[in-house]
């Protein structure tokens, strides 16, 4: 009786071997979700977030000025909403050397530049207010070197 119930029990038990994969598979699977989520631009955390003003409708020009692979977000700011408030209105993705230029409406936008390296998004090291009278913005984005302006952004008045 005893060896009928052994041998049951053989085949109902994993060998270590199975029980490595399926826990490898597990982890895997696990880890995934993780993977994607930390390739995900997060522009509401970088601490400046320049903002300008539109009475009316503005021209953006944003330009990229290094290698690297650059994205600018507008955002708006409501207490109610999610990302600390932030939502992303609409973003650019920069490649290329040719600029990318749209037309924003009216409203108050806060605009964030992130750059991407090893698979990861980061925020600029700094960001310049080089706005002089008679403009809405014109921001610049340092990756590292301070000296470069690896983004510009420039917002007009589209009358």
């Amino acid at each position: 009786m005893s060896a009928r119930i052994e041998g049951r029990m053989e085949k109902r038990a994993f060998p270590a071997r199975q029980w490595m994969v399926a826990l490898s598979l597990l982890a895997l699977a696990m880890s995934a979700p993780l993977a994607v989520q930390a390739a995900q631009p997060r522009p509401w955390l970088c601490r400046d977030k320049p903002v300008f003003s539109s009475p009316n409708q503005a021209q953006l020009t944003v330009r990229r000025h290094d290698r690297r692979q650059w994205e600018v977000f507008l955002m708006k700011f409501n207490i109610n909403s999610g990302h600390d408030g932030f939502t992303v209105t609409s973003s650019y993705p920069l490649r290329g050397d040719s600029p990318s230029s749209a037309i924003v409406g009216r409203g108050q936008f806060y605009a964030v530049a992130l750059f991407r390296a090893n698979g990861h998004w980061f925020c600029p090291a700094r960001v310049v207010d080089n706005t002089r009278p008679g403009e809405l913005a014109n921001f610049c984005y340092h990756a590292n070197n301070p000296g470069l302006c690896d983004i510009s952004l420039t917002a007009s008045s589209n009358r």
